[in-house]
């Protein structure tokens, strides 16, 4: 498509257009403003000769188009019409109408990009043509200056005002742009010498005074020359943070609603934000900065009160007579702030009745609420955004101290430094200090800071430089402080209990309160920041946080609270487990006053332990011995099924081992002995495991439970199997078998056949194998156990492949996994799975059996048995 350029000198396609004839030109030239509009002959023979008319002007005319078309692309015509011609060509060819065409799509800095010129440069007339597309252009110019003086950005337009207001001395609109752009570098008395300049100008050629909104413009900016800049310094170093200073930016210069409440706990850095963005974009705020510290939280003092922050912000923009009353000083503050472009910072506010007579009036002022309570009813009422605060990743946190104590002296002790940003939690008011005490200490090694900080007792005390504003215990005393009595008691209550979080009900058994009471509570501590619901009822806190409360606000009553909630978590998990494993013989728990959840079914149960495992195995800590072994028992099942994870479950069962021990409890001594044998038999480390179950087995003929007993002989049968000995393995279990059918137990001899049935086959006696397995699958069949079915249907599948019958070998492994996927059992699906993937390949159909060896190595890996996964990983090599 040729394009043609009018706007400067004429030419086509970028290259100047060759026309002999000058009055062709013009011809053309109206033809191309005018295109696919028919223009007039009368119209171009005016332009061409005016008033001194040739005596044949249509014929002339008519001749100079002739010369024109040769000279013009074939895509380009010029066609007689009625009492004319017109040149058609897509509009988009010519620079002009694209001009206008970018303009009314908004995009005038394109359409600006076009001009690169006096429009129709060396073509004699077309003076009025010119004038009115020099008329369009500098409407444009103005357009993108008011847009962009709206939006802060006042360098660019400065420039362009200038140029302008030599152009057109008279243009008032062109001189308040370049006032305006002046007065938002900062620079109001030139402002005013532009204001005089033209004044007398008008005066002297025109015999007219600016008009009002010049004139109103002037005033404004004597007034600016006292314009308020309040701002406190700027933190010297700041680190990340870069998505909050993004959303204050757009939040702080968007239309609507101007306001932004940082919320975080004492010490995370709220000011500091606030401080830094103010200073960084203070250019969108040319009216001025105002600040107040509130005074909310301060370690020393008391709240400033609405009135008297009121009284100095109004002394801050100058005004002398203050009214007494809080509502008239808040109506004279909005008045007088009322279309000024400022920025508010109410640093440290307590609350949002606090602020709320603070606010401005009018949208053209932004404000900066930093702020331990999270002021909900701010968003709700005058349309705030809440900007949270979280500690700062290990990466920032090394680079606030690399910028706070330089980035060698970090560089050269990188573990030392992972020990003090790990201490510090990510707190920027705690990596403040600990750089304060690098930088008064230059020639000591970071490692003597790591190892203070490294012991909790002394950690709160090495993060204190004596003032309160450089004290962390100082800071979280001050929300401590503000807390009703009830509400202390459960920030007290919740920092001594072990765990990532917790969550409401078991809040509520904590506190001994019904769940909405505690609910009331924690809403109460989030709101001064002291906890998080960082998940729908689940509350957390900061490590340093938890600290301060296990110091200092620890109430009488903590031991009995502590207490009741470790026996509502047994109770529960109890009755979680009941639900994982119908068929798993009882324990005998203490009598409680907690009041445990009850669940309909295994889905509800395994929410349940979805969302508080790490709580009830944290709380072993905290337990007294005859809670710690019964929180194993109650964890086992679903950590071992589930999860799969020797170390999660090796933790709880060694630590049930310990407090059996100091008990000296037998039927303690023997469950925590028997379960802490068999993970050890799992995880491969056998000798221990045998002395683990060994002492099971002598505890259980103690007591005369031969129930157990039998379980002890049936682990200690897995022991031999695993270590590659199944005639040992099924000698255990044939011995097993005799003793349970003293017992009447149809679901313990039916595992017993089962699993004898799998030693069998091992030993390769096919016969007996069979035989066991199917005993069991008749058993379990009629009791509706799918637990144990699916354990037998592996056995014999196991027994069918050993036998060479692959396709009904592959039918019961199918069927197992199916079982063991239905109740998430991850440990013995992956044992199916490589099973199934054997037998698949013995049948000739490696593209299954590969399939089956990867969902296997998967498992393995995530239920974190190395040397299965590395034996599958070579299976699919």
């Amino acid at each position: 498509m040729t394009r043609f350029q009018v706007l400067g000198e004429i030419s086509v396609d970028g290259s100047p257009l060759v026309v002999r004839h000058g009055r062709a030109l013009v011809v053309l030239s109206l033809l191309l403003l005018n295109a696919n509009r028919v223009v007039h002959t009368d119209v171009l023979i005016d332009a061409i000769w005016g008033e001194r008319l040739p005596r044949k002007p249509n014929a002339a005319l008519q001749n100079y188009v002739y010369r024109l078309r040769p000279t013009l692309p074939d895509d380009v015509l010029i066609t007689r019409r009625l009492n004319g011609y017109v040149l058609e060509v897509a509009p988009e060819s010519v620079d002009v109408h694209q001009f206008r065409a970018l303009v009314a799509d908004g995009r005038p800095e394109e359409a600006l990009a076009l001009w690169r010129g006096e429009p129709f440069a060396g073509v004699a007339g077309l003076e009025h043509e010119r004038t009115a597309l020099a008329a369009e252009r500098l409407a444009v110019v103005l357009d993108l200056n008011e847009a962009q003086l709206g939006k802060g950005e006042h360098a660019p337009v400065l420039a362009s005002a200038r140029e302008l207001t030599e152009q057109h001395p008279h243009d008032e609109r062109v001189t308040r742009q370049l006032m305006r752009a002046l007065a938002a570098d900062g620079r109001q008395s030139e402002a005013l010498r532009v204001y005089a300049t033209l004044r007398r100008r008008l005066a002297d050629e025109l015999g007219v005074d600016p008009d009002p909104e010049t004139r109103q413009l002037y005033q404004r900016l004597l007034a600016q020359l006292e314009r308020p800049r309040e701002l406190p310094a700027a933190p010297w170093s700041f680190s990340a943070r870069s998505e909050e200073l993004a959303t204050l930016t757009a939040v702080l210069t968007a239309d609507g609603p101007r306001q932004v409440v940082i919320s975080g706990p004492g010490g995370i850095g709220k000011t500091a934000l606030a401080l830094h963005w103010a200073h960084r974009d203070a250019r969108f705020f040319p009216d001025g900065q105002l600040h107040v510290d509130l005074m909310g939280f301060t370690p020393s003092g008391e709240p400033v009160s609405s009135a008297e922050a009121l009284h100095r912000l109004l002394s801050g923009l100058g005004v002398t007579k203050v009214p007494d009353a809080v509502e008239a000083r808040a109506a004279l503050f909005r008045s007088t702030i009322a279309g000024r472009r400022m920025l508010l910072v109410l640093d440290n506010a307590i609350s949002a009745d606090q602020v709320t007579p603070l606010l401005p009036g009018t949208p053209s002022c932004a404000v900066v609420i930093t702020s331990r309570n999270r002021l909900h009813s701010l968003i709700t009422t005058s349309g705030a955004r809440t900007v949270p605060l979280a500690e700062l990743a290990p990466q920032d946190a090394r680079r606030l101290l690399a910028d706070r104590i330089g980035a060698v002296r970090v560089a050269a002790e990188p573990d030392a430094v992972t020990t003090l940003v790990t201490a510090c939690a990510g707190l920027p008011l705690a990596l403040a200090v600990i750089a304060g005490q690098a930088q008064a200490r230059p020639d000591f090694p970071l490692s003597s800071l790591a190892e203070e900080l490294r012991d909790t007792s002394t950690r709160l005390r090495a993060l204190d430089l004596g003032s309160p504003g450089a004290s962390l215990t100082a800071v979280l005393a001050s929300s401590h402080r503000t807390l009703e009595p009830a509400h202390a008691r459960a920030f007290g209550l919740l920092a001594a209990v072990p765990g990532e979080d917790l969550d409401t009900t078991c809040a509520a058994a904590l506190i001994g309160t019904s769940t909405v009471e505690a609910r009331s509570a924690l809403r109460a501590l989030e709101r001064v920041s002291l906890i998080e619901e960082h998940a729908p009822d689940r509350w957390s806190m900061h490590d340093l946080v938890r600290l301060y409360g296990q110091e200092h606000a620890a109430p009488p009553d903590l031991g009995e609270a502590l207490r009741r909630l470790v026996d509502f978590v047994v109770h529960t998990a109890h009755a979680g487990d009941r639900m994982l494993f119908p068929g798993r013989r009882d324990i005998e728990l203490e009598p409680t006053t907690a009041d445990p959840l009850t669940f309909p079914d295994r889905d509800a149960a395994m929410r349940w332990f979805d969302a508080e495992h790490h709580t009830a195995a944290a709380l072993q800590k905290v337990a007294d011995d005859a809670a710690i072994w019964r929180l194993s028992w109650a964890l086992y099942t679903y950590y071992w099924r589930t999860h799969g994870s020797f170390k999660k479950v090796l933790q709880i069962t060694l630590a049930a081992v310990e407090a059996a021990e100091r008990l000296g409890d037998l039927t303690a001594l023997l469950l925590s002995h028997l379960l802490h044998g068999q993970t050890l038999v799992n995880a491969g480390a056998f000798d221990e495991a045998e002395h683990h179950l060994v002492v099971a087995v002598r505890c259980a003929k103690e007591t005369g439970d031969v129930w157990r007993e039998t379980a002890g002989y049936r682990v200690l049968g897995h022991l031999e199997s695993e270590r590659g000995n199944p005639r040992e393995a099924l000698a255990q279990l044939l011995f097993a078998l005799d003793l349970v059918r003293t017992l009447d137990d149809a679901v313990l001899e039916a595992d017993l056949l089962c699993t004898s049935g799998l030693y069998a086959a091992q030993c390769g006696e096919l016969e007996l194998a069979e035989e066991h397995c199917r005993a069991a699958l008749a058993i379990q069949s009629a009791d509706c156990d799918d637990n144990g079915k699916a354990h037998t249907l592996h056995s014999l599948g196991f027994t069918l492949a050993a036998a060479g019958r692959y396709e009904e070998a592959v039918s019961m492994f199918e069927r197992a996994i199916e079982i063991f996927h239905a109740q998430d059992n991850s440990h013995h699906s992956a044992t199916s799975l490589d099973r199934l993937g054997d037998a698949w390949h013995a049948a000739g159909q490696p593209d299954r059996a590969h399939e089956c060896w990867r969902q296997s190595h998967e498992l393995y890996q995530a239920t974190e048995r190395a040397e299965a996964a590395a034996a599958v990983q070579a299976k699919l090599a």
